[in-house]
């Protein structure tokens, strides 16, 4: 009897942090379409029965796995501007201009420095986990509680920088939105807008598009004109001065495309990540004017 109840209780040690992180392992090794509910009782070595003693499906299932990978996410810098308000927005000190350059700059420059933070990291992290990019951007975040105490770091920083309150959600929004897609073209092949046999003649997309990858590569590789594919490595050495130049933001061309499947992904993802942080900082200065 005792034996019996044994078998039906929790298995030590399998909690939910533990079924997460085995959850992932699935995913990074054999991708998301391999997760199922036999094949992560094998990887803990319980039986199928006794994950329902903590989940009720694969439905939560995912819900843990989304929130396993979010919490890799670095709130850190933007933690330290969290501290600054409670929970209804109410600053605990005012900073004058003298602190506030003694802490780095203006609140509107310490938020965009602690967004821009939070930013690369995200999309790092979304860039590793691609093939969950699509359950992530419409998964509702209830039952993580990772998720959720990365919004609240979020959205108490954004308010002790100085955004207002009704424009905290729609910039949260505005910077998945980007970074969704940054880390689905980080992970997108190079030839990605190369035309095929037959495709209808389009000569300005083919202009500009041979206009910007002329800076990487010579325009070959994303064109078509290239017999194979360009490797990222060999992008790197004369072009880094001019995609800098044109981006106006990207010091380290060489660091942003090692690695990435798209060498193509590095500028436009820093084009626009200035021009989001630029608007960010503006509204900030506009509400303090």
């Amino acid at each position: 009897m005792n034996a019996r109840k044994g078998r039906r209780g929790r298995p030590p040690g399998l909690t939910r942090k533990v079924i997460g992180a085995a959850a992932m392992e699935i995913v990074e090794a054999d991708g998301a379409s391999a997760l199922t509910m036999v094949r992560l009782a094998e990887r803990l070595g319980v039986a199928p029965s006794a994950l329902y003693n903590h989940i009720s499906g694969k439905d939560q299932l995912l819900v843990f796995v989304q929130d396993e990978v979010l919490s890799q996410v670095d709130t850190s810098a933007l933690a330290e501007l969290a501290h600054e308000v409670r929970a209804d927005g109410v600053r605990l000190n005012e900073v004058d201009d003298e602190d506030a350059n003694n802490h780095g700059g203006s609140r509107a420059r310490r938020l965009r420095d602690a967004l821009e933070h939070w930013v690369r990291s995200y999309r790092a992290v979304l860039a590793r986990h691609y093939e969950l990019i699509p359950l992530i951007a419409v998964l509702p975040v209830a039952g993580s509680p990772n998720i959720r105490d990365m919004y609240e770091v979020v959205a108490r920083a954004m308010l002790a920088g100085g955004l207002p309150e009704r424009d905290v959600v729609p910039v949260i929004v505005a910077f998945e939105n980007f970074l969704f897609g940054a880390a689905m073209d980080y992970n997108a092949p190079p030839t990605i807008f190369t035309a095929g046999p037959g495709d209808v003649v389009t000569p300005a997309f083919v202009r500009v598009l041979d206009a910007y990858t002329g800076v990487i590569d010579g325009g070959a590789a994303a064109s078509g004109l290239a017999e194979t594919p360009a490797d990222p490595a060999a992008l790197i050495d004369d072009s880094s001065k001019a995609a800098a130049s044109l981006a106006g933001q990207v010091e380290d061309l060489a660091g942003a495309i090692e690695g990435v499947r798209n060498p193509y992904a590095a500028v436009p993802f820093e084009w626009g990540l200035e021009r989001l942080l630029n608007g960010v900082e503006q509204v900030v200065e506009d509400a303090e004017s």
